[in-house]
């Protein structure tokens, strides 16, 4: 039930931001936060990561809505199981990050991004902007590969 409750705590918390950055007034974005590691801003991707399938919306809906419900169904596999509380963490804030993305395109027709990152080491890091959901798609994605890297076989 707790992974559950983070999942649909991610969802709403990115739901939340979207809705605040969407009625911000565009003179009140484009702050600079932790000393120019941050930048509050405001776009509108109607493709899938990357900005990727742009001209297609329909499509990356389709696409990001499988991709939801197939992260789901897996999901909800584990998080009754009584093993490995990491690994149902890092499936929660994908699938909490994933909702957000998918209901932002059903809701909107396109996914508000509103975090970059222009100081960061890595260039596609400062390539593109971002939102809460997708930091949680990362986040748990990492955790994953850890754990999977360092699983006893």
């Amino acid at each position: 039930m707790f992974y559950l409750l983070l999942a649909a705590g991610i969802f709403a918390a990115d739901l939340y931001l979207k809705t605040k950055i969407e009625i911000t007034p565009e003179a009140d974005l484009h702050k600079t936060l932790a000393h120019g590691h941050i930048e509050l801003t405001r776009l509108h991707n109607k493709g899938l990561a990357g900005s990727r399938l742009t001209d297609k919306p329909r499509l990356a809906t389709l696409i990001s809505g499988i991709v939801f419900t197939l992260c789901l169904i897996y999901s909800l596999t584990r998080f009754f199981r009584r093993d490995n509380g990491m690994e149902k963490a890092a499936l929660a804030m994908i699938c909490g990050g994933a909702a957000g993305n998918f209901f932002d395109r059903l809701g909107r027709g396109y996914v508000v991004d509103y975090l970059s990152f222009p100081k960061a080491r890595i260039k596609q890091i400062r390539k593109y902007v971002y939102n809460l959901a997708d930091l949680f798609i990362f986040l748990g994605s990492g955790i994953l590969i850890l754990l999977e890297l360092f699983r006893k076989k």
